[in-house]
């Protein structure tokens, strides 16, 4: 919340600084931090270890924001603090062609029955969209002067937006006396 007020305060200032140009410089503010974007895949799957080869993994996504400012030096090492927010969006299908099973039972009146029953076309589908508050303590080291290697440890506050459901199949049952 600091980083983000910090923010406004400078916005404010570069838009009250000239009325003819408003200029902003962040350094003035925040003189060693930096913006991050950051989205790429995100994978996940149903468990089940009875038709687990039928499971597909459908790829989802993330995407997020961060900053971080560094407040320590030592050397060439970097220490900080960051925080963002990121969305999340998981995803997984399970199919199943065909599943079939006998079933030998009674019915009301004690009368043996043999039951067949026949599942095709058996489909699931799962979502589900989480917000991400990542807080996050960040150390950086220059290697050279265009790569640099990144730590970074923390928390990350996650809240379900949105899930969904679908499930669909094709249900045959048939029984004989």
């Amino acid at each position: 919340t600091v980083f983000y007020i910090l923010l406004a305060a400078a916005t404010t200032d570069a838009a009250c600084q000239n009325g003819n140009s408003p200029s902003l410089s962040l350094k003035k503010y925040l003189p060693d931090c930096s913006v991050n974007l950051s989205a790429g895949p995100s994978f996940t799957g149903i468990k089940g270890s009875t038709f687990s080869a039928n499971l597909h993994t459908k790829a989802g996504y993330t995407i997020g924001a961060d900053m971080t400012c560094y407040f320590k030096t030592d050397g060439k090492i970097k220490a900080g603090v960051s925080a963002g927010i990121n969305y999340t969006l998981y995803s997984s299908e399970y199919k199943l062609n065909n599943l079939s099973d006998t079933v030998f039972t009674t019915d009301a009146d004690n009368d043996d029955v043999y039951r067949y029953e026949n599942v095709t076309n058996w489909t699931e589908k799962q979502r589900a969209g989480f917000i991400g508050i990542p807080i996050l303590i960040k150390g950086r080291y220059p290697v050279t002067p265009s790569i640099d290697i990144f730590v970074s440890t923390g928390v990350c506050l996650s809240f379900s937006v949105n899930s969904d459901y679908k499930s669909s199949a094709v249900y045959t049952a048939s029984g004989y006396y």
